[in-house]
């Protein structure tokens, strides 16, 4: 830490990181001291420290946030003792100089239920309006879309004609598959609150169901899996649905959907009968199908068993039962100790002292078991004054030897990454193992820095080997998230892209919504 934050943490009562004290195979746990190290350590670095001290912070926080808050109150929000209240989290937005609703839409992605709101009595109709046409006919961003869920889901139920309904639960959907990191988090909070609610709930169960049937649509599996969002037995109904008629994509979010269901105790048992068949015949073809093998263990105490008995040596069973992780826990602790090194070094000056919830979520980010808690850490991260520094840190420990660490380094620069990072994705898209290439190119169509069609071509002329569907949609995002699709709609590059008819036409299918959708968005 240099002298100038030195002198200023003196000046008050230090800042030390919650911790989460939550066990490690539980992913639901601990997101109020999460929530509170995300408070913490945006207000440790804003401003070039100018509130590293409560004592300087607590004023100018009142009277942003028009609420009475002395140090042993923030004390207690940056401490994770308790939720943080929505107008804290709004107030904290405001002072520091962060984008509107971005710490809220963290702290609901966080949460494993939504939290309890109250009908106004007298909703305010001309902000509401307002908020419609800019939905209907402008150019909504993500924090345009949590206001409007916020709104509704604090008035009492309105009436619109039902084509509205239908065109707004569209809009969302199809915006939210193109988002990047805040502009995604608050449209995604957005979704989880309109399907709680009574009268567009229904209304996106279609349009969900609509969106993951679309030839070339992108991020289908993060779209299913947001049937976790439906209130009570529809959940489940909704994530089995799709898990029978969905292609291999939709499978894998609505197993993402059962397996949170399952964490969270809000799984029909009765939907059970179907479910475990389909784990079995999954683990049976692949010894290496942790995502599966974690599912497996949420199941109940008998379900879970009869896996278990049915296949008693099974690779990644095994690993998860021991450590709830994808791989062995030397492995995961070696290198996760590493990338807390590279972060750390890489960090502002204020956040280098040694911090066990980074050193959590880090590894959690990289190697959890369970997708849902590793893609909440890996937003938080993202949320976070350490992105930057994240994004950094991945480039330094990309290049190990062991390509399920690269794979997993890979699946965090999709969150954390800068444009001082697109070398190595670059690079990375010709990696020797072909899910550590996928995984890349994904982060390499959410970098923030524009492709060229240079770029652009080189990745189509490789010798990478874009003979799987899931690489093909992999190239296609890259290309099509900075704008490029469409070099991709002539014969020739088809040909450089597909492998054999099936791949042309899919191809042409990614390409053809692309051009259609629009590339990507980050407001």
């Amino acid at each position: 830490m240099d002298q100038t934050s030195r002198e200023r943490r003196k000046r008050g009562r230090p800042f030390r990181p919650p911790v989460d004290s939550s066990p490690y195979a539980d992913p639901t746990g601990g997101a109020d001291a999460r929530i509170a190290w995300l408070l913490g350590t945006r207000r440790l670095s804003a401003l070039d420290g100018e509130y590293a001290t409560r004592r300087t912070f607590v004023p100018a926080l009142a009277e942003s946030g028009g609420f009475a808050c002395d140090e042993s109150r923030v004390s207690r929000w940056e401490s994770g003792s308790g939720p943080v209240p929505a107008a804290v989290l709004t107030g904290y937005e405001k002072v520091l100089g962060l984008p509107r609703h971005s710490l809220r839409a963290a702290a609901l992605t966080l949460g494993p239920a939504l939290p309890a709101t109250a009908v106004r009595q007298r909703p305010t109709d001309e902000k509401f309006d307002r908020l419609m046409e800019v939905v209907l006919d402008g150019a909504p961003n993500g924090a345009d879309w949590f206001t409007l869920a916020d709104e509704l889901s604090h008035r009492p139920p309105i009436y619109l004609r039902r084509e509205l309904w239908a065109t707004l639960s569209r809009q969302l959907i199809h915006e939210a598959s193109r988002s990047l990191h805040v502009a995604y988090l608050t449209r995604r909070a957005a979704l989880r609150r309109l399907f709680a609610h009574p009268v567009v709930g229904p209304h996106l169960v279609s349009a969900l169901e609509e969106y993951v049937a679309e030839p070339g649509a992108v991020r289908r599996a993060d779209a299913a899996s947001l049937a976790a969002a439906v209130p009570g037995p529809d959940a489940t109904a909704l994530a089995m649905r799709l898990l029978r008629e969905g292609s291999d994509s939709v499978r894998r979010g609505a197993l993402r959907a059962a397996g949170w269901l399952l964490a969270t105790g809000h799984f029909d048992e009765e939907a059970l009968p179907e479910l475990e068949p389909v784990l079995l015949d999954g683990l049976r073809a692949s010894g290496a199908a942790v995502h599966l093998a974690d599912v497996a263990r949420r199941l109940p105490p008998a379900a879970a068993e009869r896996v278990r008995s049915a296949l008693p040596d099974h690779p990644a069973l095994a690993t998860v039962d021991r450590n709830s992780e994808t791989v062995p826990a030397e492995l995961a602790e070696s290198s996760a100790r590493q990338l807390v090194q590279a972060v750390q070094a890489a960090a502002p000056a204020p956040l280098r002292e040694p911090d066990s919830m980074l050193e959590r979520l880090l590894r959690e980010a990289l190697f959890h078991s369970h997708d849902q808690r590793r893609r909440q850490a890996a937003y938080l991260l993202m949320s976070s004054p350490y992105r930057d520094a994240v994004a950094a840190g991945c480039a330094v420990v990309v290049g190990g030897p062991d390509a399920r660490v690269r794979t997993a380094v890979a699946r965090l620069m999709r969150y954390c990454t800068t444009t001082a990072q697109l070398p190595t994705l670059l690079g990375m898209a010709a990696d020797s193992d072909g899910e550590t290439q996928r995984v890349a190119l994904v982060a390499l169509g959410n970098n923030p820095y524009p492709l060229t069609e240079r770029q652009a071509q080189v990745l189509l002329s490789s010798d990478a080997p874009w003979s799987t569907r899931r690489h093909v949609d992999a190239v296609s995002y890259a290309l099509g998230m900075h704008g490029l699709g469409g070099l991709v709609t002539d014969p020739e590059r088809l040909r450089q892209l597909g492998d054999g008819r099936e791949g042309l036409d899919r191809a042409l299918a990614n390409a053809k919504w692309w051009q259609t959708a629009g590339s990507r968005l980050t407001s």
